[in-house]
């Protein structure tokens, strides 16, 4: 009986201190973490991060004039323009888009009627 009972503990016991092997695949070195995360980096992600320069802003409805339908278009130093229409985010509320000297900006303006594509009446 105890030789039956000494039997299932000497079982655990060898297969617990057998040796183990590994055979999962290596981890990547630093230096293939870098290749592999500069491939997966779209050429577009790239162009993103050069700093955009505003060379010219022009107001085309001659500043804060929430009665007139105006954009502000914004020059940038690589050729690019941005068109900037004046809005209405609200049935009574207007945002004009301004120049600031070469900087565009906002303000926001209560219609006293109500505000139709960008114009309040």
């Amino acid at each position: 009986m105890k030789k039956a009972l000494l039997l299932p503990f000497v079982l655990v016991l060898v297969i617990a201190c057998a040796p183990i092997t590994d055979t999962s695949i290596p981890a990547p070195t630093p230096a293939e973490e870098v290749k592999k995360e500069a491939a997966a980096v779209p050429a577009a992600a790239i162009n993103e991060s050069v700093e955009l320069i505003i060379i010219k802003c022009e107001d085309t409805d001659g500043g804060n004039n929430p009665n007139v339908r105006g954009k502000a278009i914004v020059y940038y130093s690589n050729g690019q323009k941005e068109s900037l229409d004046d809005k209405c985010p609200g049935l009574n509320f207007q945002t004009e888009y301004v120049c600031e000297g070469n900087t565009p900006n906002t303000v926001n303006n209560k219609c006293t009627n109500a505000c139709e594509k960008g114009v309040c009446s």
